[in-house]
Formats: structure tokens, C-alpha cells, sequence
């Protein structure tokens, strides 16, 4: 009988271990918090497609080609009345934590000064949402508040849960006219298992969020607007108790015709980089226009001498064009990008610039 109960034990403690997660919102950040995130290589493979109940997700091999900082502060500690104004005082438009804008679809676009971008977030323990954005647009500081709001999680979150959201907003635009954006969110969580990435092993909840947003411009001197699609994205978060933020999240484009393709891998890791060549090359490494419609500049900079390759891939991961691959001189480097002379078809495409053994990666979309 000893034996059996012992036996019992050891099979009911399996179980335990391997019971399904529930992420809650003191799971998630809050304002003042700070976490290093590695960028991973997006042209090695990973595996997004396996997923559902009591999975062992294996992303030991990742490989980082630069790492991040994902801060998170208050409205208060910008220092703005105007955001103070709109997403502090206003309950309807509530936002406590703000994130520097990584990806701004058109707005970062625009032929005029715009800098300082930033997404306003509101989290209590209902829900995570995205309130709006701000920007500073010719030396004033403008937000964009949704009407509808992005719904990022529903709290508490639990595997098979299933939901949706819409969000829009308008912003003027002094001199220029007005840039508005439409998106739609539809969340499932399609796993629960335990994932290992470098940074660790950790039971987990996947999130699988399919993201389509437009964004449109309205220019007043021409008296007309114009509608860009984004590529839809979908958004593979691995979710873990008490990480602040996901252990990882794979971003991928959806073409039409080509299916998913992998345009960003992070993950929360340790200290690994302190490369400040490497990081400057990044912050320099700009595609403008982007959704190109004709010809695209690339541009980079570099603070020393290096040897450089300049690599576009297609959808499906094969070599579209090979820019540049040589040594170059210390400074800044341009680069024409033309569709039509190196006959690309309308897409997104991915452009990886590895200076010595670093590589930095930027999606470029083609649209006509």
C-alpha cells in the first residue's frame, strides 16, 4: 500500500507541475520598470506553428544579433501638460504607462519633422490597452487619441480564451493635414506549456494576436487623402508569471500568396551586449520612404572602418539582391533601392545589414 501511495504522489506532483498557468495584470509592467531585450535573427529558423495544450517549446538556440532596453515610465514623467491634459486627466483616454513607439507605420514616415513618438498604454486588472500615441511634430507635442481602444489583453488570461478589438484615431498636422490609422486586433490563446529560451525555462501561455491597420493621409494643399494597408502582422507571445513582459514575441508578415514570414524575434534576456558601434550603426540604419511606392534610400552609418554586407530577402527567405558586401570607410553610406531595376514584385521585404559580425535588420515594403 506504501509503495502504491508513494507512486501516487509522484504522479499527482508531475501533474501539478505541468498544470496550465493564469496570467494576471501584477504579471505584466507597470511605470518605472526596465527590461534588457535581445534582438534574434530573424533569418534563422524558428518554429511558430506548434502550439496547444501541455507543449515544451524549445528556443534554446535563438541567437541575438543586438539587444534593447524595453522602458516603461509615467505620463507625469514626460514633463508634458499637453499629454497630462489628454491621457492623465481625461478618464475616458487614461493611460499610466508609456513606451517609446518602436514601429509608427506612416507617422515616422512623413516629409516633415517628427520626433518622439510614443504609445500610451492603460493596464488595471481588467485589461492591457493601448490608448494612443503622441509625437512631437514641428517642435509642438500632439497625441493621438483612439476613439475605440486597442485591447492588448483581457485580464485574467487563460488558455482558449478568445477576443477582439477596434481602434482608430486622428491627428492634425500643422502645414500638412491629417494622419489617421483604423486597426483590428483578434486574440487566442492557443497554448500552455513550458518554453526555454536563452534567457531560461518557464511555464508559459502563448497569446497569437492577428493584427490589420491602415493608416491614412490627408493632405490639404492637394485636397485629397490617400489610404496605405499595413501587411497584416501576427504577434506570438509567449507569456510567463511575474516577467513583465513576454519571455518572447515573434512578429510575422502575412502575404498574400506567401504566407507568414518573420520580420521580428525578441525576448527577454540577460546582459549580453555592450557594443556601442554596433548600437550606433543600428540607430542609424533608416529605409525612407518606407512602404516605398517607387525607389527607397537605404542609409547607415558607420563609426569605423568595417567590413559590410547589404542583403535584401524576399517574402519566402531567398536572396532578392545583394546590396553591398566589402569594406567601407568610416561615415555615412547610401544606397538606391529601385524595384523596377532589380525587378522586385510588389511586397515586403527584409533587408539585413551585418557590419563585421553584427546584423541589424529592417523590413521594407513595396507597394504601387
Amino acid at each position: 500500500m506504501k509503495k502504491l501511495y508513494i507512486l501516487f504522489s509522484l504522479g499527482l506532483f508531475t501533474t501539478l507541475t505541468k498544470a496550465q498557468i493564469t496570467i494576471n495584470s501584477t504579471d505584466l509592467m507597470n511605470a518605472g520598470e526596465e527590461y534588457n531585450m535581445s534582438v534574434g535573427d530573424i533569418l534563422q529558423t524558428v518554429d511558430f506553428t506548434t502550439t496547444g495544450a501541455n507543449t515544451n517549446w524549445d528556443f534554446s538556440a535563438l541567437t541575438y544579433t543586438t539587444q534593447e532596453k524595453d522602458s516603461f515610465f509615467s505620463v507625469s514623467s514626460i514633463g508634458s501638460f499637453t499629454y497630462t491634459l489628454a491621457f492623465d486627466l481625461l478618464a475616458a483616454n487614461k493611460a499610466n504607462i508609456v513606451q517609446v513607439a518602436n514601429n509608427s507605420g506612416l507617422l515616422s514616415q512623413l516629409p516633415i519633422s517628427i520626433t518622439d513618438i510614443y504609445n500610451f498604454y492603460y493596464k488595471n486588472t481588467s485589461l492591457y490597452r493601448q490608448s494612443g500615441m503622441g509625437a512631437t511634430i514641428t517642435g509642438v507635442q500632439a497625441p493621438l487619441i483612439y476613439n475605440s481602444k486597442d485591447i492588448i489583453y483581457n485580464f485574467p488570461v487563460n488558455f482558449n480564451d478568445a477576443d477582439s478589438s477596434n481602434a482608430d484615431g486622428s491627428l492634425a498636422i500643422p502645414g500638412l493635414g491629417y494622419f489617421g490609422l483604423v486597426r483590428s486586433r483578434v486574440n487566442t490563446v492557443d497554448g500552455w506549456g513550458s518554453i526555454t529560451t536563452p534567457f531560461g525555462t518557464f511555464d508559459a501561455l502563448r497569446v497569437r494576436s492577428v493584427v490589420n491597420e491602415t493608416d491614412s493621409l490627408y493632405v490639404d494643399s492637394l485636397g485629397f487623402g490617400i489610404a496605405i494597408p499595413q501587411p497584416e502582422t501576427i504577434e506570438y507571445k509567449w507569456l510567463a508569471v511575474s516577467q513583465g513582459v513576454p519571455i518572447l514575441q515573434i512578429t510575422t508578415n502575412n502575404v498574400v500568396g506567401a504566407g507568414e514570414t518573420v520580420s521580428s524575434i525578441r525576448y527577454r534576456d540577460s546582459v549580453r551586449i555592450t557594443s556601442v558601434e554596433q548600437l550606433d550603426v543600428k540607430n542609424t540604419f533608416t529605409v525612407s520612404p518606407n512602404p516605398a511606392i517607387e525607389a527607397t534610400v537605404v542609409s547607415f552609418n558607420l563609426q569605423n572602418n568595417a567590413s559590410v554586407t547589404l542583403t535584401l530577402y524576399a517574402a519566402d527567405g531567398k536572396q532578392a539582391a545583394k546590396l553591398e558586401n566589402g569594406k567601407l570607410g568610416a561615415g555615412v553610406h547610401n544606397y538606391l533601392l529601385n524595384p523596377e531595376y532589380l525587378k522586385l514584385t510588389n511586397g515586403v521585404y527584409i533587408l539585413a545589414l551585418q557590419v563585421d559580425n553584427n546584423k541589424t535588420f529592417k523590413k521594407v515594403v513595396f507597394t504601387k
